[in-house]
């Protein structure tokens, strides 16, 4: 899940460190056209059994944690 408060150029950084972090766990060197190719196999990561971090600073995690900014709307009764 993206945060709303990264600037397109930190989304970027951080979708670039999330593919090497992915290279490195597979073992294969794809290209970014292979994963810009690939399906999303994370649609919906709530049925993945990963965990939801429920915080009020996203940007203190590294990529590939899964975090929900407290304040955000529908969370702990704030809309």
């Amino acid at each position: 899940m993206w945060s709303t408060s990264l600037t397109a150029e930190q989304r970027a950084e951080r979708l670039l460190a999330d593919r090497e972090v992915v290279r490195g766990m597979i073992g294969v060197d794809i290209s970014d056209e292979e994963f810009d190719r690939a399906p999303d196999v994370l649609p919906r990561p709530e049925f993945t059994g990963m965990s939801i971090l429920l915080t009020g600073d996203e940007s203190a995690y590294p990529p590939g944690v899964v975090t929900v900014g407290i304040d955000s709307p529908g969370m702990l009764g704030f809309y």
